[in-house]
């Protein structure tokens, strides 16, 4: 599942203007909505155009850190995918593709660094 919320139409040329990419950042899915996704829809992947696929803060969870990340990740193995280019898909109303995950093999890096999401309909 990508989530579309338009963060990154204000990526710019080189993704240099993190004051303006930040304004927009704090959207995503609730603990609440990540627990729909897995258990109601066999979401394996959750992904979104910002830097942390969840909401800034959880109105139902104050003061909670990263609770989405947790459950997802730690108690259900989901993958999370960040800073996903979704502009295109969307002005083409493409809704369902296969998604293709490569990354570069590069000594030293975590994986997904350097990840080439491709979707393909």
């Amino acid at each position: 599942m990508l989530i579309r919320t338009g963060t990154l139409r204000y990526w710019g040329e080189t993704g240099a203007d993190h004051a303006k990419l930040g304004q927009h950042d704090s959207a995503g899915i609730t603990l609440e909505g990540a627990k729909w996704l897995v258990e109601q829809k066999g979401a394996v992947l959750v992904g979104a155009d910002t830097s942390g696929t969840e909401v800034g803060e959880d109105p139902a969870l104050p003061g909670a850190t990263i609770p989405v990340h947790e459950y997802l990740l730690v108690e259900q193995g989901v993958h999370i995918g960040e800073f996903h280019y979704l502009e295109d898909l969307s002005r083409s109303k493409v809704y369902r593709f296969t998604y293709v995950a490569m990354t570069n093999r590069l000594k030293g890096t975590v994986a997904g660094t350097a990840l080439r999401p491709i979707a393909i309909e």
